[in-house]
């Protein structure tokens, strides 16, 4: 375990706040890093993903 994952857990234990604060953060940046990668297998901008869903396109 590295220095980082040591400090991120020891923090999760102290703080439940932190921890569900966290882990949801990283969830999202999961998604947002696999439907990025989907996309790019696929050759579609974000643009098009969005038309396709008749939504607009995420400024985040």
């Amino acid at each position: 375990m590295d220095e980082l994952q040591a400090f991120i857990d020891a923090q999760k234990a102290l703080d439940p706040e932190f921890a569900e604060s966290f882990d949801e953060g990283y969830e999202q940046f999961r998604t947002r890093v696999l439907l990025r990668q989907a996309r790019g297998n696929v050759g579609l901008t974000q643009e098009e993903i969005a038309g396709k869903l008749r939504i607009t396109k995420s400024t985040d």
